[in-house]
């Protein structure tokens, strides 16, 4: 779920490979040539990011 008004928490680290259940619920957007950002299409709010 994410958070509209005041953004969404954030998750720092490395991990390998991950597996969002709800996936289908986000949206992405490729910012750079080494970062996408995830977002709620809904309310536009950043989710988290990671390096492509």
């Amino acid at each position: 779920m994410c958070q509209s008004s005041t953004g969404s928490p954030r998750l720092t680290g490395s991990v390998g490979s991950v597996k969002f259940i709800g996936s289908e619920h986000m949206s992405r957007y490729k910012s750079s040539d080494w970062t996408e950002w995830c977002f709620c299409p809904k309310y536009g709010s950043s989710l988290f990011y990671y390096l492509i």
